[in-house]
């Protein structure tokens, strides 16, 4: 019998699409390094294996009113900070990127493509990836469909990298280095954890590998009382480095049984809650 409570189960991003990997894989250094300062670590979420038990198992301790995960003894949520570091992004003195409807027209002069009227999607917000890929994914994708630009060979190397950002984002305005998406993914996990747990919606739309690093770190306790986020290390590429002696739980049972009946978990150093509360 299932220890999990009765609720439909979620639906979720379980792995990236082989051509967004290949894109990534088919960028030269200089590129990959223009892409990192927009994204952070981000793209490394490639090396995460989705582990969806553990995202459904969470969402049935999430207090949508209070935006707190409450377990049996203690409360946890995701930070700003938490996700700064995570990321690798900036967030300090940065103004926000917030996601809005954006015209075919703007898209198309954005990334240096002439308006295709043909492509019906964009009158309702979306774009295959397959579309970005064939003309942004391959190094000799320019001239082999050099009739669908409006741009210079030039300029379109220089936007190939924003074409990926927005594959992977779904948004536009991150070539703007004054701008920050640390506010728009917590922001989402949020949203994705209150639709799900008020049956609003069955699809996870927030970024399930970042919380499901995020969980992992705090119910992993180690010997030292480090606080994670206070070092320099690339958390997304060590992660599993920093797993190695935690003992996971498999399956939705295992992992609901084991946060619900959870009494402890890695605490934030003392400083951290000091800054917190702008004492530090």
């Amino acid at each position: 019998m299932s220890l999990v409570p009765q609720v439909p189960k979620v639906r979720m991003v379980e792995g990236f699409p082989h051509k967004l990997r290949t894109w990534w894989e088919n960028f030269t250094p200089t590129e990959k390094l223009a892409i990192t300062r927009r994204l952070g670590c981000l793209p490394l979420l490639f090396k995460i294996t989705p582990d969806k038990h553990v995202i459904r198992a969470l969402i049935q301790f999430w207090d949508p009113d209070h935006v707190v995960l409450v377990f049996k003894d203690f409360e946890l949520t995701p930070t700003l900070e938490e996700i700064l570091y995570f990321t690798s992004l900036k967030y300090q003195r940065m103004g926000q990127i917030i996601p809005h409807s954006q015209s075919g027209k703007k898209f198309f002069r954005y990334l240096g493509l002439k308006n295709e009227k043909k492509l019906r999607c964009f009158e309702n917000n979306w774009v295959c990836l397959d579309y970005l890929y064939e003309r942004y994914g391959r190094s000799d994708s320019y001239k082999l469909f050099r009739k669908e630009f409006s741009c210079t060979q030039v300029h379109w190397q220089v936007r190939r990298p924003i074409a990926f950002v927005v594959a992977l984002l779904g948004t536009l305005g991150v070539d703007d280095e004054e701008l920050t998406v640390v506010p728009m993914i917590l922001v989402e996990i949020f949203q994705a954890l209150g639709k799900y747990k008020k049956g609003e919606s069955n699809f996870f739309d927030g970024c399930n590998l970042l919380l499901q690093i995020w969980a992992m770190e705090h119910f992993h306790q180690r010997k030292n009382m480090d606080d994670i986020c206070f070092s320099n290390i690339n958390h997304i590429n060590s992660f599993y480095d920093r797993m190695k002696e935690f003992v996971y739980s498999i399956g939705i049972d295992d992992w609901y049984e084991f946060l619900a009946h959870r009494t402890s978990l890695q605490p934030y150093a003392p400083v951290r809650v000091l800054q917190q509360f702008g004492q530090a």
